[in-house]
């Protein structure tokens, strides 16, 4: 996705059967400074210069920048219904908005951070799955927490301190902070120092219920999706990475892929899909996996991120680093053909499904680019 193996930024995020982003924010991540939440009105409609090329109800929204905040800093979460941008001064200050897709009202959202890194890492059904990550000069310290947006509260649900560690460049190889969230489940690593080593335990369980032990390493081990039934982790390992597929219910945990993998993974009904990294001559690839059968395909091949599931559909954005994306479009599971959902002018990309709705970005040709989220109900 934009992101390396090991401390990486990243964004996207889940209704039932859909993908979940996960960050694991870097030291460079900002903090943004909020303001109180405050509604702004809609502003007023006008023609999209994009064309639809699906059947189903197209509607495009703005999601304007704040006073004094025009750059968009960072991935934009979605559940389909809202959307939760960072808007940036250029500098060092930036505010968090919440965009109402119904309504197309707008307001600030105080997140809190506690500590000088860390980001929201996805949105799941109203509520905002966040990292928190300090550092001082006697080591570094880790929160998690869940806000439910309509409310206003925060629910913690771990802390832990890792006295003469730290990450950033020239750290050794160690255990990294992640979280992943689902419409009822969440997994997050838990970080403790044992001896010389950091070492992290990953835990998943209900949202409102205990957690349970899935592995514990001093290795960077990552949640990197997650459904109502299944996580999916990574580990490093001697051929880049293993891409681990654990059962909630059962217990039973599968290798599903060994490779250089990219740090995105969406889960579906049955279903799991993975980029794999360029490797030399040989092309980037996106890989479709029965999770039943363990069979596989090849969705597409090329440098791809942001891979997004529902049960009928799969999407990846694909593209030319030199060249704009100005198409969406998506994969029937059914028959693993491509379908042409729109075009623009403008740049189109990040296409997120949820059931029976894509949802994506259009960045215009202004300066800085204004940002709208456009959806299709199909």
């Amino acid at each position: 996705m934009r992101i390396p193996l090991g401390l990486a930024a990243v964004l996207l995020v889940g209704g039932c059967a859909q993908p979940i982003a996960v960050v694991t924010p870097t030291p460079s991540s900002p903090m943004p400074t909020t303001t109180p939440a405050t509604a702004t009105p809609a502003p007023t409609s006008s023609v999209s210069p994009t064309t639809v090329l699906m059947a189903g109800s197209f509607r495009s929204v703005a999601f304007p920048a704040p006073a004094g905040f025009p750059y968009v800093g960072g991935p934009v979460l979605t559940d389909g219904t809202q959307a939760l941008a960072a808007f940036g001064d250029g500098h060092s200050k930036s505010t968090y908005m919440l965009l109402d897709l119904a309504t197309g009202t707008t307001r600030t959202v105080p997140v809190t951070l506690t500590g000088d890194l860390g980001s929201p890492v996805a949105l799941v059904n109203g509520r905002l799955g966040v990292v928190s990550w300090s550092r001082t000069s006697a080591g570094e310290s880790y929160r998690y927490e869940i806000d439910d947006l309509a409310s206003g509260t925060a629910r913690t649900l771990d802390t832990s301190d890792a006295p003469g560690h730290f990450h950033g460049e020239g750290s050794p190889v160690q255990a990294d902070p992640g979280l992943v969230l689902g419409p009822n489940a969440v997994a997050y690593v838990h970080l403790f120092v044992q001896g010389p080593d950091l070492v992290g335990e990953l835990r998943v369980g209900p949202t409102a219920g205990p957690l349970k032990s899935v592995v514990t390493s001093k290795l960077p081990v990552r949640p990197v999706a997650i459904t109502e039934t299944t996580l999916a982790y990574a580990v490093p390992s001697a051929e880049g990475s293993q891409l681990h597929v654990y059962d909630l219910a059962s217990g039973r945990d599968r290798v599903a892929a060994r490779g250089l993998f990219g740090s995105e993974v969406a889960l579906g009904p049955g279903r799991l899909l993975y980029t794999v990294q360029s490797l030399g001559a040989e092309p980037g690839r996106v890989m479709i996996q029965d999770l039943v059968t363990g069979n596989e395909s090849v969705l597409v091949s090329g440098t791809c991120n942001l891979p997004s599931l529902d049960d009928r559909y799969a999407s990846v954005s694909c593209s030319d680093p030199n060249q704009a994306t100005t198409a969406i479009t998506i994969y029937e599971l059914a028959t693993l053909k491509p379908i042409e959902v729109a075009r623009s002018t403008d740049v189109i990309a990040n296409a997120h499904l949820s059931t029976g709705t894509i949802t994506w970005e259009r960045f215009d040709r202004a300066r800085p680019p204004a940002l709208f989220i456009e959806t299709l109900r199909y």
